[in-house]
């Protein structure tokens, strides 16, 4: 390569733009047939996005629940933020009632998702419901609240700090003298 000219010398270098590490991330895919309890399937799904909210970026799903006939959900999210509703069009007559789910993130263990997923599947027993139900309080209690938690937290603390600064430097300092007295009207300078 050509020496850098002159100009290039000159100018200040550009920072870096950042770069994320990929390789890390990965997807995991999941089907279940048949349909799934709607109550164990939310705690399940509350459970894991509260538990994995850092790890999990997106995740997405066609669903079939019981008693709710041929109504196919679906259901997308950016971490524990998740769109859920009927989608627009019904399970077709003779349709194998499929369940697909997909998480997009990083260090997610398959066998871990995959086997607390299939606890939701219809019927539940109250004994599954039970530990189903034991792992959403144990998470709702100790679970990562939400992804940005330190962010956040830290943004506050420096907007509060701004704020305390504005409000500092756009108040006049105070009068030393609390209860001024009105300047008197001047006297008339005597003629001479």
């Amino acid at each position: 390569p050509a020496p850098p000219s002159e100009e290039e010398e000159e100018q200040e270098p550009q920072p870096k733009k950042k770069r994320h590490d990929l390789s890390v991330v990965g997807s995991i895919g999941m089907k279940f047939s048949g349909n799934m309890d709607t109550q164990a399937f939310n705690m399940v799904m509350a459970t894991i996005l509260r538990r994995e909210a850092q790890n999990i970026f997106r995740s997405k799903g066609v669903l079939s629940f019981e008693g709710e006939g041929e109504t196919k959900f679906v259901f997308q999210g950016v971490h524990e933020q998740i769109d859920f509703g009927p989608a627009k069009s019904p399970w077709k007559a003779g349709e194998e009632r499929l369940n697909k789910l997909v998480f997009i993130g990083r260090g997610l263990e398959r066998d871990e998702l995959e086997g607390f997923i299939k606890l939701a599947q219809a019927p539940v027993s109250d004994e599954v419901m039970g530990k189903i139900q034991r792992e959403f309080y144990d998470a709702m209690e100790t679970g990562v609240t939400n992804a940005y938690e330190e962010e956040d937290a830290a943004f506050e603390e420096e907007g509060d700090e701004a704020l305390a600064a504005a409000q500092v430097n756009s108040h006049p300092k105070p009068n030393p003298n609390p209860n001024p007295k009105p300047n008197p009207k001047p006297k008339p300078k005597p003629k001479p």
